[in-house]
């Protein structure tokens, strides 16, 4: 078994600051999200952690190198950390899908569980694969110490099967750019120690919040 497992989930991308449907669809990460990645450093001295995994998509795999700054070679990157995949919805605005496919939409809103859009993932299936790597660590990393760069909807998707939770506080788990969530194993039971930790981002949110101040006062 692990000694602890910690997941990170990715700095803004273009697409986020844009309010678009990423998915398994490229979009790299902002000038915000490059500046959230470094000010993840802090969290990741040479000796904190034994592995490190990414999602495949640039990213996640930009925010890790940022991060932790190791290079290329030195992460494991796999599809298996990719978002779940939102099918004909990626690349398009909330909005967009809400008037193209409302059924749909609205379908999926208020049962993701369930429902999923057409030619995209469903949650048993990202589950599956995320379940299937956290598996894989366990038994290559016992008694070490493993971070997982990634998207929102993996994190959530591990805390639900980790922690034992109903797939329904799907919607309850909210994941921050760049936030820091970890899990320790103590005596063969998964403990959560820190959820959504934004605290090392900080000051970057009191520079983004004085430049737009600056920005309505001309």
């Amino acid at each position: 078994m692990l000694k602890s497992l910690t997941f990170v989930r990715h700095g803004e991308s273009k697409w986020n600051a844009g309010r678009k449907i990423q998915g398994h669809l490229e979009s790299e990460l902002s000038s915000l999200g490059r500046a959230q990645a470094r000010a993840l450093r802090g969290c990741f001295s040479g000796d904190s952690f034994d592995a490190v995994y990414s999602s495949d998509l640039i990213r996640a795999a930009d925010t890790a190198l940022l991060a932790t700054g190791l290079g290329r070679e030195q992460l494991t990157v796999t599809e298996a950390l990719r978002e779940i995949s939102f099918g004909d919805w990626e690349g398009l605005s909330p909005e967009q899908v809400r008037r193209r496919w409302p059924s749909a939409w609205d379908a999926f809103r208020q049962d993701p569980i369930n429902a999923r859009p057409a030619t995209g993932e469903s949650i048993a299936q990202l589950s599956a694969r995320v379940g299937g790597l956290i598996e894989h660590c366990h038994s290559v990393h016992a008694g070490q110490r493993v971070v997982f760069f990634t998207h929102g909807g993996p994190v959530r998707i591990a805390l639900i099967e980790i922690l034992g939770l109903s797939p329904r506080h799907w919607r309850t788990l909210r994941i921050a750019n760049a936030s820091l969530t970890r899990v320790e194993y103590i005596d063969g039971e998964a403990i959560l120690t820190c959820f959504n930790l934004t605290g090392h981002l900080a000051d970057i949110h009191k520079v983004k919040a004085a430049e737009t101040l600056k920005a309505d006062e001309q």
